[in-house]
């Protein structure tokens, strides 16, 4: 996901914002957060369920015309009809465990879900190992699940405001856009710094 120069980068940007100010930034880029294994099932379900009544309402003789073109002789109406469904099952959890149309099937609501969830834990994990009196903020970053969060304490959250949320957020997008999420990052760090400068000055 990133080479070493463009740790290097993020990790000079981060330096550089943390000398204006007593805050503290955190980065964290993922390749994705979740398998969403219940994704294939929940559709695979789905199309077995609801596919074929569907095509039986349309053209009634369909189920008898399949059985015939698999040659199964004198086949009970309903063991047909269960056969389908269990073919449709398989094929479609085979199809949606490939990852680009898993993720192409993959609720938007549920990503920012799994997104949120593990960047809320990445920041207690951090909260724990920082200064309760110094303030911190996480920016966090799924690749595959494109979706990025952006988490502080909340005295930056009471004095910052909602613009530089969205120009941080808005920075890291257009780096992973651009296959360049290192320079997503370093732009985020410096509107980050800037905020944080202005409220959060550094101390001795």
């Amino acid at each position: 996901m990133l080479s070493e120069a463009d740790h290097r980068k993020i990790t000079d940007a981060i330096a550089h914002a943390e000398r204006t100010t007593s805050g503290k930034i955190h980065c964290v880029l993922t390749q994705e957060v979740s398998r969403y294994r219940e994704v294939p099932l929940a559709w695979a379900a789905g199309i077995a369920l609801l596919l074929p009544p569907i095509a039986l309402s349309l053209k009634p003789a369909l189920l008898r015309q399949i059985m015939g073109s698999w040659a199964i002789p004198q086949i009970d109406v309903l063991l047909g009809y269960a056969f389908v469904q269990i073919m449709l099952f398989l094929a479609a959890v085979m199809s949606l465990t490939i990852p680009p149309i898993r993720r192409a099937f993959t609720p938007g609501f549920l990503t920012q879900h799994r997104v949120r969830q593990m960047a809320q834990r990445q920041f207690v994990s951090i909260h724990h190992h920082e200064s309760e009196t110094r303030p911190h903020i996480l920016i966090y970053a799924s690749l595959a699940d494109r979706r990025v969060e952006i988490i502080a304490s909340e005295a930056i959250h009471r004095l910052v405001g909602e613009i530089a949320w969205k120009e941080m957020a808005a920075a890291v997008a257009a780096g992973m856009r651009d296959k360049n999420p290192a320079a997503g990052f370093v732009n985020a760090i410096q509107v980050a710094g800037a905020a944080l400068a202005k409220h959060f000055p550094p101390t001795p």
